[in-house]
């Protein structure tokens, strides 16, 4: 759908006219949609043979019954009854009409056809006769960017209608037509008996009540929508508490698969090195150095990158190649102040496993307490020491995952 609107239209086999939607398509086709006991029906349906960027409601042939008005990207505005015969093609020479108004812009009780178009132009289209398609051009203005939307306000001052346009240049104009209040006025009839309130066929007095619903918007929300709709969530946590896990544990951990992201990553450290600012020359080169340089034992940063997480195998070779690597690292004895923050951090590293009772990795656990404003490596170290201790557990069964132990 590229446009659409809301009007009353007078059929022919009807006496009341209907409050109905008209909608048109990118690939040109103009629907009239009615509302019957609270559903849509399609009256009628026309192919137009170009996208339809406008369409409006009004009685632009002065007979007292409301035409459609619609505005194609082929340079057409065109005309049509109530019944979707075509009445009249105006040709637009020089540009598209994106955005169109119906309204009385002189006072003179026929209403004209305001047409903004893309190349910014704003054509003014009157009907100077009653009951009549000798519909001409009255007078046509620009802007710089193309005419969006137009509307109408009436300046309380003097009584006359201002036209307003806008577009993608984010400035509002405001133009009014010189002849407003001078123009003879036509007697165009009033055959559109419009209802004051339209019949939905339910009786007023009964009262309904609303009901706002939460509507999902990925995929992982629909599912678990699914899933508590259909009480398979309940059943799940029936099987979990015949084996032993507490409901509210059950319930949080529900509610974190909810929140959490679908893959779970560990830190994998990289040996990377980086060349130096002021020894990179231009296109990428390394300049000359003016005298030899120093040979320096380069300190290798190591870099931490976010991959999946591997299939574990060959914990106890990685844990002996750890230590391996730890073995030629100076021991300096630690001061007080570090030793208190090792037992701060350890408190913090329990207070959160009693809380969350398993967390998934151990990448999520280290993250959930660097956020909190520690460092990395130390929070490293001390759940690496836990987990020796035996103060922390990691399951590789289900549920798997990082707990408290025993201590």
């Amino acid at each position: 759908v590229t446009a659409c609107t809301l009007g009353y239209l007078k059929l022919l086999d009807v006496n009341t006219p209907i409050y109905g939607l008209l909608a048109g398509s990118k690939n040109g086709l103009l629907q009239l949609i009615e509302f019957k006991e609270n559903k849509p029906e399609i009256v009628w349906q026309k192919e137009l043979g170009s996208q339809i960027n406008t369409i409006e409601v009004g009685d632009v042939t002065n007979d007292g019954y409301h035409e459609i008005v619609v505005g194609t990207d082929d340079s057409f505005v065109k005309i049509f009854d109530s019944s979707g015969e075509e009445l009249k093609a105006i040709k637009m020479e020089d540009s598209r009409p994106i955005s169109l108004k119906i309204i009385d812009i002189d006072g003179d009780n026929a209403k004209e056809i305001v047409v903004g178009c893309a190349d910014g132009t704003l054509n003014i289209y009157h009907n100077p006769k009653l009951d009549s398609l000798d519909i001409e051009l009255k007078w046509k203005t620009s802007a710089s960017n193309s005419i969006k939307i137009v509307s109408s306000i009436v300046n309380p001052e003097d009584g006359k209608i201002n036209i307003l346009f806008g577009g993608y240049d984010r400035s509002i104009r405001c133009i009014s037509d010189l002849e407003c209040g001078e123009t003879p006025p036509l007697d165009v009839p009033n055959n559109m008996t419009v209802p004051e309130t339209q019949t939905t066929g339910v009786e007023e007095t009964t009262a309904r009540q609303i009901v706002f619903e939460t509507v999902p918007t990925n995929i992982r929300e629909y599912i678990f929508k699914y899933l508590i709709d259909n009480r398979i969530i309940e059943g799940i946590g029936a099987e979990l508490e015949k084996k032993g896990y507490l409901t509210d544990s059950v319930v949080e951990e529900f509610q974190r698969m909810i929140s959490e992201k679908a893959d779970s990553y560990e830190k994998v450290t990289y040996s990377v090195w980086t060349l130096p600012e002021d020894q990179i020359g231009v296109g990428g080169t390394t300049e000359a150095p003016s005298k030899p340089p120093a040979k320096k034992t380069k300190k290798i940063k190591p870099v931490v990158i976010e991959q999946e997480i591997p299939t574990q195998r060959g914990g106890a070779l990685l844990d002996a190649l750890k230590q391996d690597s730890k073995k030629g690292k100076d021991n300096k004895p630690k001061s007080v102040a570090d030793t208190a923050a090792e037992g701060n951090i350890k408190t913090i590293i329990i207070t959160h496993l009693e809380k969350f009772k398993l967390v998934p990795t151990k990448s999520k656990l280290v993250e959930d307490l660097v956020i909190l404003g520690y460092n990395r490596d130390v929070v490293e170290e001390q759940i690496e020491k836990l987990r020796m201790e035996g103060v922390l557990l990691y399951s590789r069964t289900e549920p798997k995952g990082w707990s408290l132990g025993t201590y």
